[in-house]
């Protein structure tokens, strides 16, 4: 019974029987005739097949509701059960974007494999909205995000503070703004975290083009706000998907980027633009854990979360 769970939560997951059967690494009559035979044992149709993509009938809802508490309570038994006769010992699946999978973790990282070589941490990089959404379904234990999330669904552990500063080619910096500027060594010396530095108006740039990400990122809603409370309508230059790319065009000559500091001081030679501070109402944020409520969190994510943290001071 709990195998013909395990089927039926993989088509429902992932929309379809083809693509749960990969997952599965099962053909797809296989994984039909499981789920059929789950199907029979409890004398109704979970899934309406003639809808595409498939969809839950009213009887498949409750299954699928209740399969899904059986299987986190199996899963907490199991961590619990691992946890006590292993100590820390085991598998950690933990997420984040391109920025903080390249340059946040892998030294945190080093670290902790150091403390604890018995958990095999797995690092695994997307946008922001796949990250919860793999996060909700029990793919990832942990995430690093600086967006918010739900905290109906989710837990929130801060992890650093950062701000978002505002990126520009040099060659768009004219004498007028030079009062305003700062440099990549004033960024990483926290030049830009002092109160005597002046904050750039942004309407001092009318005519600049911006490099902006996509909605649906804490980044772009951020930079919306800031145009929002100087009236401003951006010329935008192109939408990009990730900070670092908007980074690398921008330092390209492309435009002018909303960045975060912490991307700064991790680059090598962040010199080819000019930087700004910009109102911390709207700039400073929390790069922080998210794990999802009522699981289980292992020690070994705990202890992951705790490294991570101490490391980063």
């Amino acid at each position: 019974m709990f195998r013909e769970m395990e089927y039926v939560l993989a088509v429902y997951r992932e929309k379809g029987f083809s693509k749960a059967a990969r997952k599965m690494y099962l053909s797809q009559p296989a994984l039909s005739a499981m789920v059929r035979r789950a199907e029979e044992r409890i004398g109704g149709a979970i899934f309406d097949r003639g809808k595409a993509p498939i969809e839950l009938t009213e009887i498949g809802r409750e299954y699928v509701r209740i399969a899904s508490e059986i299987a986190q309570a199996e899963e907490a038994f199991q961590q619990y059960v691992s946890d006590v006769n292993h100590c820390l010992r085991g598998t950690l699946a933990v997420g984040g974007t391109m920025l903080f999978m390249s340059f946040i973790l892998p030294p945190l990282l080093s670290a902790f494999s150091g403390k604890h070589p018995n958990v095999d941490v797995r690092l695994h990089e997307t946008h922001t909205a796949l990250l919860y959404q793999e996060l909700s379904d029990g793919d990832l234990d942990l995430i690093v995000e600086n967006s918010a999330s739900n905290p109906d669904i989710f837990e929130e552990k801060p992890f650093l503070t950062e701000r978002l500063i505002l990126g520009v080619p040099a060659k768009d910096v004219g004498e007028e703004l030079q009062k305003y500027v700062l440099t990549a060594s004033d960024v990483i010396s926290g030049k830009h975290l002092l109160d005597d530095h002046e904050i750039l108006p942004l309407k001092k740039l009318k005519n600049q083009e911006y490099l902006l990400l996509k909605e649906g990122n804490d980044t772009r809603a951020r930079a919306d706000k800031l145009f929002e409370s100087e009236m401003i309508r951006p010329k935008e230059r192109l939408l990009v998907d990730q900070q670092l790319m908007a980074y690398h065009l921008a330092s390209a000559g492309m435009g002018a980027a909303f960045i975060s500091d912490t991307l700064v001081e991790h680059m090598p030679d962040a010199n080819a633009l000019r930087y700004f501070k910009l109102d911390p109402a709207f700039s400073e944020r929390h790069i922080s854990f998210y794990y999802k409520k009522k699981r289980l969190l292992s020690s070994a994510a705990r202890a992951f979360m705790d490294t991570m943290i101490e490391f980063a001071k």
